[in-house]
């Protein structure tokens, strides 16, 4: 989760809330926590949830590497979420987009809906 004020604030959290799943041993309080990736200027880098894509290009015909400050889950935090498989909201999901835009200048980001293709055996 990006360690943003404009996201929390976004997503209704409060510092609180962060405090709280500190010490329940979900995040990690680890200050100087974030996401870096290097965005070929060619390629986009695809995250899903359950409904929605997030597409990730950069911007520049050179390769450029975004930087997002963010919060870790922790091992006990991941393995809470693989149990109860819950994807991100699509709410969390376009303010994430927004949030990797605002603070990487030389990224594009984009949400769209997954579309489920189905493909049946024609009988003659």
């Amino acid at each position: 989760m990006p360690h943003s004020k404009s996201y929390f604030e976004n997503l209704r959290i409060e510092y609180t809330d962060i405090l709280q799943l500190t010490d329940y041993g979900i995040i990690s309080a680890l200050a100087d926590s974030s996401l870096t990736l290097d965005v070929e200027c060619n390629y986009s880098i695809l995250c899903q949830n359950n409904q929605k894509y997030l597409s990730i290009k950069s911007t520049t015909d050179t390769s450029t590497t975004l930087y997002l400050p963010i919060y870790l889950l922790s091992k006990f935090g991941a393995e809470l979420i693989s149990i109860i498989n819950q994807g991100s909201s699509n709410e969390a999901l376009n303010y994430f987009a927004m949030e990797i835009k605002t603070t990487n200048p030389d990224i594009e980001t984009d949400v769209r809906n997954l579309v489920e293709i189905s493909i049946e055996p024609i009988n003659n």
